[in-house]
């Protein structure tokens, strides 16, 4: 019995500390990676509530004179608040 000892117990410890940094790791990439994509759903939606501006849309819809222009503008500001509203919805 004496190949189980203190050379086992060494070898079983520097196992479950390389586990346990490694999980550690793991661990601080996910928590990371969490914190990047709720910045990024933030930034995103921002950047569609600026792009759903009624106004700017009505703007661009009043100086064509194509309907097809008009429809497209208003069509556009639909869309764009859609998509933030499901950003936000997703925050």
């Amino acid at each position: 019995m004496e190949g189980i000892g203190r050379d086992s117990t060494n070898a079983w410890m520097d196992e479950s500390k390389i586990n346990w940094l490694q999980a550690r790791a793991r661990y601080s990439w996910w928590s990371e990676e969490l914190t990047l994509v709720r910045h990024e759903i933030y930034w995103v939606r921002k950047w569609f509530e600026g792009q759903e501006e009624e106004e700017e849309w009505k703007r661009r819809a009043s100086q064509s004179q194509e309907v097809g222009y008009k429809v497209y503008a208003k069509r556009k500001g639909v869309l764009y608040h859609s998509y933030a509203e499901d950003a936000a919805m997703r925050l």
